[in-house]
């Protein structure tokens, strides 16, 4: 999605000023309450924690799934990827 959706970046703005001042922004935050009221991330979405060193994945339902599954990424189950485990690199 681009920037230039108001109907989106409107809320989201909304959002980060309530979590921001009520408490930290993080992962579940973002998933459990940010996402689901913007409603971004109907294909995909990703959640990128610096202070972890995690990206949270989840993806939108498939074409050949029970449709009784979510359908959206936002709704749907995140997986987290330890990005530290990831990017190591093994030396001789």
């Amino acid at each position: 999605m681009d920037w230039l959706c108001p109907s989106y970046t409107g809320v989201l703005g909304q959002q980060l000023a309530l979590y921001a001042s009520q408490s930290s922004i993080d992962a579940q935050v973002t998933v459990r309450n940010i996402l689901p009221t913007v409603q971004t991330g109907n294909l995909h979405a990703a959640i990128y924690s610096l202070t972890d060193s995690s990206v949270y994945l989840s993806f939108c339902r498939s074409s050949t799934a029970d449709e009784a599954e979510p359908e959206f990424a936002y709704e749907r189950q995140f997986t987290r990827l330890d990005m530290k485990q990831i990017f190591a690199v093994e030396r001789p």
